[in-house]
């Protein structure tokens, strides 16, 4: 199963909630998705709930996730 994300916007606040198998190439796509999501909102904080995420990323994968 691929990651797969919702996110809501409330008070200058974006959650985004990912879950599904760990994909670097996916956890790229959001990170864009959220970068736009921030700018079209004009959210001053994001909160990343990321603990639905499965897989054994490589440490150096883990990183550039964080």
């Amino acid at each position: 199963m691929a990651m797969k994300g919702t996110s809501t916007y409330e008070n200058g606040i974006l959650v985004v909630v990912e879950t599904g198998e760990f994909s670097m190439e996916e956890a790229q796509k959001t990170f864009l998705e959220m970068v736009e999501m921030v700018k079209q909102n004009g959210a001053t904080k994001v909160l990343f709930d990321g603990r639905d995420i499965t897989g054994e990323p490589e440490l150096i994968e883990r990183f550039y996730y964080g």
